[in-house]
Order: structure tokens, then C-alpha cells, then sequence
């Protein structure tokens, strides 16, 4: 899709390999200090791959949708 490539080409957007996005997402976010957009705690990346908590809680940026799209203000704060 057009809207998607644009994206893609300016290396904001990342397509993962099939079955290992989680690791994909968190191999880029790390290797491209950006943060990572998810409600998911990455707690079996903790335990199981010795990602460092700290960093994964840092660099996750919660959200909700009440209706529109709302990151948790906390880590709004620490994206600036």
C-alpha cells in the first residue's frame, strides 16, 4: 500500500519476518533508540531471553483508545 511505503522507505516503519516479530520489534527499537508502541509487557522476552526490564518498561509506550488513540501520559513525558 502507497500510504505504508512512504513509511517504510523513510525508516519509520519495519516489516518483521513472520513468527518473530516481538524479537524483531525489540532488536530495532534497541538498535534505533526508538521506542515501542505496545500494551504487551514483553515479560516471556524478559524471562526467557534476558531482555533487560528496565529497558523494555523505558522504551514501551502504552496506550488506549477512550475513543481516540491515547499513549499513557507517563511516557509521553519520557519521549521528549
Amino acid at each position: 500500500r502507497p500510504e505504508i511505503e512512504i513509511f517504510e522507505r523513510a525508516g519509520l516503519l519495519f516489516v518483521s519476518p513472520g513468527g518473530l516479530d516481538d524479537n524483531f520489534l525489540l532488536q530495532q527499537a534497541d538498535a534505533n533508540g526508538a521506542f515501542i508502541v505496545s500494551n504487551d509487557r514483553f515479560t516471556d522476552h524478559i524471562r526467557d531471553r534476558g531482555y533487560d526490564p528496565d529497558w523494555i518498561e523505558y522504551h514501551r509506550v502504552p496506550f488506549m483508545f477512550n475513543p481516540d488513540f491515547s499513549p499513557e501520559p507517563d511516557a509521553l513525558v519520557r519521549m521528549q
